[in-house]
């Protein structure tokens, strides 16, 4: 039976829509954040009315069935209860311990309350309009064969090593966050992908036993300095890194946000003090963004050197002498430009979109190799 398949990155951030041909060839891409010309499409479902339709009309094979790919495990329909009451909870603590919640602490409840919302939301509905649009469309029945949820992480390394130029292949996603977790590794051979190690759920601990992610790690590096994370800043970071000096201070006040273990990664656990501290720590928005220079040098140098301590931990277990990395945390080319120079990787590929919005890519890919198992895809660069 012939069939198309409709890769949706569906995170509330960097939504985007794909199309895997029958041949298993990517032939649209495309993030909804250039349809809308609204940056990062921040809560809007990658399968647009009209415009959904219309991508499907033009690019998939006529009377082929269709098959949706997410790039999340299927969300759940009834509103996450549990972790708004304890934002509740949270919020109820801090006021009967200040008053008035500082600002800080405020600024990081409405902010993860706005995340769990928008998160919970993109998982339950992406995908919904698409019925629709084929109907508007004028599609031939039986429109939708079946929807499927895959892996966050394993979406990212899909889109990576079956765009990459390698038939073998040891693959690092380094993300803000999956699933349960913010990093994943893979090994790659001939067209099939095998899970290789994966961190255990992030969460709180005492010391050093409280696993992290090195993508939000950044973000809190970027609101440092007094860029917007909703607005996709974090590239001004790594620009005015270039600009700053070593900070001793800074370079420890970051160094103990995050540590490689291994193929993992640990934080200490954060209190309100350090959230605060954090926060005072911030940019204002009316002053030059040079104030910031030297914080951007730190965070810069603790991302970048924890990212390399881990491909170099990756490297001993002696998967491959090629890398693909993945992740958001893969939009960071000034380290980038550094790993084959201070690991022992002799190959590198970046996909060209490696954080959530290439995984519309990914998703589709995966759906046609779970069709066609034996179909190897053919080593070669994927133009952007």
């Amino acid at each position: 039976m012939l069939r198309n398949y409709i890769g949706l990155a569906n995170s509330f951030h960097d939504s985007a829509l794909a199309i895997v041909n029958s041949h298993g060839e990517v032939i649209f891409a495309e993030a909804t954040e250039r349809s809308l010309q609204s940056k990062r499409a921040l809560c809007m479902t990658p399968d647009l009315v009209h415009h959904a339709g219309d991508v499907i009309r033009q690019y998939c094979e006529p009377g082929a069935a269709i098959v949706i790919a997410r790039s999340w495990e299927k969300g759940p329909v009834h509103l996450p209860e549990g972790t708004l009451r304890s934002l509740d909870e949270r919020r109820f603590t801090l006021e009967k311990r200040y008053g008035k919640i500082p600002e800080g602490l405020q600024t990081e409840l409405s902010a993860t309350k706005h995340g769990v919302l928008s998160m919970w939301k993109a998982k339950a509905f992406a995908g919904q309009n698409i019925e629709f649009e084929l109907d508007r469309i004028g599609w031939a029945r039986p429109f939708i064969e079946r929807e499927i949820g895959y892996d966050h992480h394993l979406t990212h390394a899909a889109a990576a090593c079956f765009g990459s130029p390698f038939r073998d292949a040891a693959c690092a996603i380094v993300d803000a966050l999956g699933e349960d977790t913010a990093t994943a590794f893979f090994s790659y051979r001939d067209g099939a992908l095998t899970p290789f190690y994966r961190q255990a759920s992030i969460s709180g601990g005492q010391g050093f036993s409280g696993l992290a992610s090195l993508g939000l790690f950044y973000v809190k590096v970027c609101l440092a300095c007094g860029f917007g994370v909703h607005t996709g800043e974090e590239w001004k970071v790594m620009g005015l890194a270039a600009y700053g000096s070593p900070n001793q201070k800074l370079l420890s006040f970051f160094r103990r946000m995050i540590r490689v273990n291994g193929l993992s990664l640990e934080t200490e656990n954060e209190g309100d003090e350090e959230r605060l501290a954090l926060y005072k720590l911030r940019r204002a928005a009316l002053n030059s963004e040079e104030i910031a220079a030297d914080v951007a040098f730190a965070g810069q140098q603790i991302f970048a050197d924890t990212l390399i301590e881990l491909l170099n931990n990756f490297y001993k277990v002696g998967n491959s002498q090629n890398l693909v990395l993945g992740g958001g945390c893969a939009l960071n080319s000034s380290v980038n430009g550094l790993i084959l120079e201070r690991t022992p990787f002799k190959e590198l590929y970046a996909f060209c979109a490696p954080a959530d919005d290439g995984n519309a890519v990914g998703a589709a890919q995966l759906a046609h190799r779970e069709d066609h198992p034996v179909v190897c895809p053919k080593p070669q660069l994927q133009s952007p």
